[in-house]
């Protein structure tokens, strides 16, 4: 089972780069990151994942909230985020 969500998470992020970037190529991911095309190769080929700095800044770069990226990462599951909102709005209101 835990092999079944690692694979998961693996090809789940790299849909998640093809989606939110469908056009960019791994150089251009790369350069708007600052990393090397080759470790975008490595995400894409699920042979390195991407570091929850990277996941976020990769989000932001194309677009999208640095939290969903951490979502599509699997470092927050959709639950953590909902309760992270809920957390923060109470610590606003108080």
């Amino acid at each position: 089972p835990l092999d079944m969500y690692i694979d998961r998470v693996k090809n789940g992020w790299w849909q998640y780069v093809r989606q939110a970037a469908p056009t960019a190529t791994q150089r251009e991911i790369g350069e708007r990151l600052g990393i090397s095309d080759s470790t975008v190769s490595r995400w894409r080929w699920g042979t390195m994942h991407p570091t929850p700095q990277q996941a976020a800044a990769f989000a932001r770069a194309f677009g999208r909230s640095g939290a969903e990226g951490l979502v599509a990462a699997g470092y927050l599951t959709d639950t953590d985020l909902i309760h992270l909102v809920r957390e923060v709005r109470e610590l606003a209101v108080a």
